[in-house]
């Protein structure tokens, strides 16, 4: 199970680390390229356990992407959810989720995706081909929250917020 505590530290309170996980496809590499231009340190997967590595650097937020026009995208993040992500990454408002748009024809339930944010109480943004930029940075803003690097700011404050 990842947890929030697992991995070596940061060498310096500025770098971050962002675990993305989603399907081996262009919408995933294209949300972690956009994070990587943030500076942050970005690690992609397709799913969990990640293999141990005691070299691994601790990650500091989690985002999870769904393609809203495959079923499965939806299973394997409800599955990633529930049996992989230590529950403090949700109570500390580390995850989110990704939620990807294209030209296909929608399969996903917005009412599945509603059920499982409120469940897990974390934070949901569409992006569609030309707005990775923008989600990077909503999801950038996260990160500084949840990882003391917005001042005034702490993490059990961020959690704490409805």
């Amino acid at each position: 199970m990842l947890s929030p505590f697992d991995g070596v530290p940061p060498t310096s309170p500025g770098n971050r680390s962002v675990l993305v996980i989603g399907a081996a496809d262009p919408h995933r590499d294209r949300m972690a390229n956009a994070l990587a231009r943030t500076n942050v340190s970005v690690h992609a997967t397709s799913s969990l356990p990640l293999p141990v590595n005691p070299e691994r650097q601790r990650m500091d937020f989690v985002v999870v992407m769904i393609d809203l026009a495959r079923i499965s995208t939806f299973v394997e993040a409800k599955e990633i959810l529930a049996k992989w992500i230590h529950p403090e990454y949700f109570s500390l408002g580390k995850v989110s989720l990704v939620l990807m748009q294209g030209d296909s024809l929608q399969s996903v339930d917005m009412r599945q995706i509603r059920e499982l944010t409120e469940h897990y109480e974390i934070r949901s943004h569409f992006m569609t081909a030309t707005e990775e930029r923008e989600t990077a940075e909503a999801i950038m803003r996260l990160v500084n929250l949840t990882s003391c690097t917005t001042n005034f700011l702490n993490p059990m404050f961020f959690a704490n917020m409805q």
